[in-house]
């Protein structure tokens, strides 16, 4: 079990990444998160394959370490609000994710841009829009700032003090999965000054958005079946998926 103060550590990791905004193709903040993580640990290290999935690696070699790595996985959005187009006090918006719709009838959003938060209220939604759902907010206030490509995701009430862990309880505005990153991270903190563990890493895999539905990053650096994965830099082959990514899928750098 762990210490007592790594455990407050780890909640409070956990309290970090929930609260930052995610969503499939628009994961830069959670990848920047990770990224300063990993820089805080020389005994690690980061690489990046060209589809974006993230690898944490042990930079140690144990004498008579021969074991296969072993790599703990997680994936790095949430279901989420995209801006897609916005008109004065108006906003499109696309949920990347599936939520039944009576949760979107006049929902209170946040929009989270680089500049600041600003609230909404959907006002329409078109729960038949492929590939997701659509919907149209009103913006509460002012819109200087918001863009295209912004997240936004469902407000909480202005008493509710969010995040936060009650009685073991997480309150947060994200779950799945940005609680196994940190469960992820915690596990790898704690073996990576084990002997015998330096074969452990992390895999976080990001969204691959195509033309037409929402592929998994995960799927697109595994090899044929039969076949283990290997970070970059291995030399293992990897095989290639034809369809790019979209226009508005970000690279860890713009948001």
């Amino acid at each position: 079990m762990a210490h007592q103060g790594a455990q407050r550590t780890h909640e409070q990791w956990l309290l970090d990444l929930t609260n930052l905004p995610t969503a499939a193709g628009r994961e830069a903040r959670i990848l920047a998160w990770i990224a300063a993580w990993a820089s805080r640990r020389r005994n690690l290290s980061l690489t990046k394959d060209r589809a974006g999935n993230l690898f944490i690696t042990q930079r140690r070699h144990e004498q008579g370490g021969s074991r296969a790595p072993l790599f703990i996985t997680a994936h790095l959005d949430h279901p989420g609000f995209v801006v897609t187009a916005a008109r004065g006090s108006q906003l499109e918006l696309e949920f990347r994710g599936s939520v039944h719709d009576p949760y979107f009838q006049d929902a209170s959003l946040e929009i989270v841009s680089a500049r600041r938060s600003v609230g909404a209220r959907v006002v329409a939604l078109d729960a038949k829009a492929k590939p997701f759902k659509r919907v149209i907010a009103r913006l509460d206030e002012d819109g200087d700032g918001v863009q295209i490509g912004d997240i936004g995701r469902f407000r909480f009430a202005a008493d509710e003090r969010i995040p936060r862990i009650d009685a073991g309880l997480l309150h947060s505005y994200a779950c799945d999965d940005l609680a196994a990153v940190v469960a992820a991270l915690s596990v790898l903190d704690l073996l990576r000054m084990r002997a015998g563990m330096s074969h452990v890493g992390l895999l976080f895999t990001r969204a691959f958005l195509g033309r037409k539905q929402l592929v998994p990053r995960r799927w697109q650096g595994f090899q044929q079946p039969g076949r283990s994965i290997a970070p970059p830099g291995t030399g293992a082959r990897w095989r290639r998926r034809r369809r790019r990514p979209s226009r508005d899928a970000d690279d860890g750098d713009d948001d």
